[in-house]
Parts: structure tokens; C-alpha cells; sequence
């Protein structure tokens, strides 16, 4: 599925919630000043952005700082996911449609086949096509000039071709617990929660440094709030938030704790298959959605022989 909007065309409910420029995006200073010049230097000269590639974790807001460069741009922002992308007619199609100087952004564009990432590269450094037909002849399809914004959370599926066609390789850099108590103090101003003096630092050990992770930390506080008719919050009163929301210091989340309360009491090295019949999940739920956190945290470790609990 693609979407699309146009740069500036933003819903006030979009606006009040989101970064309107590049110099309001969160930190990632050696990102920002290095695409805010690019853009300038595009909008002086009235072409297209060289093609962009953003790496790093989920969360960090990439799709959000693609989304900024087309609104200064003010370009059309064309967004799809690269899974979405299963044949070589629909990166065609994709293509084709496109107006001088719109942004195509491609998440997680590392799981795009081989087959279409071939057409893709060849797209970002010619502005053209080649397409082999039926009968057996090859047929040029000229295109217009675009940028391409890639994102991807593991660049090392991406081919060495392909990256060598991004202009700006631009990799995202772990926010410092300074920034994430930022980060946590932008959110809780935003949607009006009011705290004690000096509570924010303790609510920012109760979350990660990522803003997704950040702004959901927030929504819950403010829905507990507005429940329960809190004016502000007190020590007394977030610890009833707390467990409310079931989380434990880093987002632990109860499903974190069981894994954790399991492999501590072993205290020797477990397979991953063996963790998966105990929490009675799969293997693919444990390292998608429990392990990161926990090796974030550095809470646990993989070692030949299994995983084992480290904090």
C-alpha cells in the first residue's frame, strides 16, 4: 500500500504532534545539519535532493524526519513499505507515477527482493528503466527526476550497489539519558500532564531512550490522569500510575519480567526453543518483541551455548 500527501498539507491534529521542520526534530544534530543544507542547497538550484538513506532502531523516527524533508521541500511524499514491493511492475508503477522532484520513501528497504532492487538502483542513478519484455527485447523507460528516502532498522542486508546510490547515508546515533529526559519533558507538555518538581527524572527510568517508546510512556501517564481526575502528579500518586501500567525501571513490561524471573532462576545458559515453551509464546515473538529490550538494557546476553542473564 503507498500513501501519499502533499508537503504542508498536514492536519492541525498532525501539527500540534509532530515536528513542523527540521529544526524541531528530536536531537540527531549531525543528521539534521547535514540534510537542513541539503535541502537548501536543492531549493536554490530547483532540483531534486540527492537520494537519502536513513539507518538505525525502530522508533527513532525516521518515516517522521522523511516525511519533514518533503514538507520543506514541498513536495509530494510517496510512502511504502519495502515488503509491499513483490514484483518488479510494482516498483514500475511506482515509478512511472511520479512528478518531477517527488520524494519516494521506501521503509525497512532492505526487504526488497534482489530482482527489484536491481531496477531500483539503476532508477536512483539513471532516472530510467530498463524493462526485458515478454518476447524477449528490452525496452528504456525514461523517468522523471525524484529522491528516494530509504529507511531501514538492519543495513547490513542492504547491498553494497545499492547503498553506493544514496547521496547522504545518514545513520541514527542512541539518544543519551539527557535527551530522553528531553524528549519525555517535550511529550508531557504537549499533552498537558503536570508533575511535581523533579518527578521527571524519575519517570525517565521507567522508559528507553526511544521516542516512540517515550511518546506511548506518555499517552498512558495522561489517560491514568485524566481518569482518575489528577491535577498533577505526586511520587505517591505515579507509583499508583506505575502499577497501573504494569512497567518496572528500563519498560519492563510483565512478559520481560516472566522471561527474566525464568532465566534468573537457572542461572546457566538456556536455548531460545526452551524459553518459548515456558513463556508459552513462539521463538519468533521472543526475539522480535522481548529480547531487544532486554539486550538494550543489558540484561541479558547471547552466548554459543544459550542465553543467559547478565543484570
Amino acid at each position: 500500500m503507498v500513501v501519499k500527501h502533499v508537503g504542508g498539507s498536514q492536519t492541525q491534529s498532525t501539527v500540534s504532534l509532530r515536528p513542523q521542520d527540521l529544526s524541531s526534530y528530536f536531537w540527531q544534530d549531525h543528521i539534521k545539519r547535514l540534510l537542513d543544507d541539503a535541502v537548501r542547497s536543492a531549493q536554490k538550484r530547483q532540483q531534486p535532493l540527492g537520494h537519502i538513506l536513513l539507518s538505525g532502531p525502530s522508533g527513532y523516527g525516521k518515516t517522521t524526519l522523511a516525511s519533514l524533508i518533503a514538507s520543506q521541500l514541498g513536495a509530494q511524499f510517496y510512502s511504502v513499505t519495502g515488503y509491499a514491493i513483490s514484483k518488479p511492475a510494482d516498483i514500475i508503477s511506482l515509478l512511472t507515477s511520479l512528478q518531477p522532484g517527488d520524494v519516494l520513501f521506501i521503509d525497512e528497504i532492505h526487504r526488497i527482493k534482489p530482482s527489484i532492487e536491481e531496477l531500483l538502483y539503476i532508477a536512483m542513478e539513471d532516472f530510467s528503466l530498463d524493462v526485458v519484455m515478454p518476447e524477449g527485447w528490452s525496452m528504456k523507460i525514461p523517468l522523471v527526476p525524484f529522491t528516494l528516502i530509504g529507511a531501514t532498522t538492519n543495513r547490513d542486508q542492504l547491498t553494497e550497489p545499492l547503498k553506493n546510490r544514496f547521496v547522504y547515508d545518514c545513520q541514527f546515533v542512541p539518544y543519551s539519558d539527557t535527551e530522553k529526559i528531553a524528549i519525555l519533558t517535550h511529550y508531557l507538555a504537549l499533552y498537558g500532564c503536570r508533575l511535581v518538581q523533579d518527578l521527571i527524572p524519575e519517570l525517565a527510568t521507567y522508559c528507553i531512550s526511544v521516542p516512540r517508546v517515550i511518546h506511548t510512556f506518555v499517552i498512558k501517564v495522561r489517560d491514568w490522569m485524566i481518569s482518575y481526575d489528577i491535577a498533577e502528579l505526586t511520587p505517591a500518586l505515579w507509583e499508583e500510575c506505575r502499577q497501573w501500567m504494569g512497567v518496572e525501571k528500563w519498560w519492563l513490561m510483565p512478559l520481560h519480567q516472566r522471561y527474566l524471573a525464568y532465566l534468573t532462576t537457572l542461572w546457566r545458559p538456556t536455548w531460545l526453543k526452551t524459553l518459548a515453551m515456558h513463556l508459552g509464546v513462539s521463538e519468533q515473538t521472543i526475539e522480535r518483541d522481548i529480547e531487544p529490550l532486554l539486550f538494550h538494557c543489558g540484561k541479558i546476553e547471547k552466548t554459543p551455548r544459550g542465553r543467559i542473564c547478565v543484570g
